[in-house]
Parts: structure tokens; C-alpha cells; sequence
């Protein structure tokens, strides 16, 4: 990441002029994501797509759902939602970010993927929100999330 840009995010996250939120939908809107590769992240297309690992017991046999807190632009989301195999299908995920820049950017980019994806804002460490109450999942990803 260039000297500038870590210099610019330290120093948002270090002044308290705005809440968390408006700080990470600040950075989506000035394309300061310097973590973004635009691609799901390779470790995680390793393990499910190239090593096929299973996500969920074969007899499953229930409406099965994940989520990704912090998704950002939601490849990861995508990638969860376009598997087919039997012990990894599912038939929801829910990508889930602070940021509604970040949010609308996903549903943008995503919108010809399977429509098993959803991307709602939101903040992972509530218990009140509606994301919350839709649980349990059954697949819980996270990369990167923090308070």
C-alpha cells in the first residue's frame, strides 16, 4: 500500500469526527481500498473451489445460509453463492458491511450472479439488527472484519 494512502486511513481511523461507518463508507467512496484485489480472496478459493472442502454434511437436507461481515464489494459472497456441489451449496448468503457505498457497489457488480446473494448494510456486532435475527447460519466467513 503507497505511504500516502496507510497515512490517510491511519488518520481517519485515529480522529473520532465520525462514526465508524461513515469512516469505511468514506473510503469506499474516495476508492481509497487499497485491501481490495477485486477478486475473492485466494485462500478461499483454494479451499472450496480447487480442494473442493465441505461446507456442510451431505444430509444437510434444510434451507442453509451464509454470511460474510466485512464483505466490501462482495467476491467473496459471490464466490459462496456460484458453488454447486452438494456438500457446499447454499441457498443464501449474505454479504454485510458498514458501508452502503460498498454495498450498492456489490449489488452493482453482482447483479447478473446467482440470486442467492444478498448485501445488506450493517453492523456485524449487533444482536438487534434484522441480519442477526434471520440466524443462525451455517457458514460464517470472515477475512477481515473489525470493530
Amino acid at each position: 500500500m503507497p505511504a500516502e494512502q496507510s497515512r490517510k486511513i491511519r488518520a481517519m481511523f485515529a480522529s473520532d469526527s465520525l462514526p465508524n461507518n461513515e469512516k469505511w463508507d468514506s473510503l469506499y467512496k474516495e476508492s481509497l481500498t487499497p485491501w481490495d484485489r477485486g477478486v475473492p480472496s485466494p485462500a478461499l478459493v483454494e479451499l472450496l473451489v480447487d480442494k473442493q472442502f465441505p461446507l456442510l454434511p451431505e444430509s444437510a437436507g434444510k434451507k442453509t445460509q451464509a454470511l460474510v461481515p466485512g464483505c466490501g464489494r462482495g467476491y467473496d459472497v459471490a464466490l459462496l453463492a456460484g458453488l454447486t456441489a452438494p456438500n457446499q451449496r447454499l441457498d443464501r448468503v449474505v454479504g454485510l458491511d458498514l458501508s452502503p457505498s460498498a454495498m450498492e457497489e456489490a449489488k452493482q457488480r453482482h447483479a447478473n450472479a446467482p440470486g442467492n446473494m444478498e448485501f445488506l448494510v450493517g453492523d456485524f456486532f449487533s444482536t438487534t439488527e434484522d441480519w442477526a435475527k434471520a440466524g443462525p447460519y451455517d457458514v460464517v466467513y470472515d477475512y477481515t472484519v473489525s470493530s
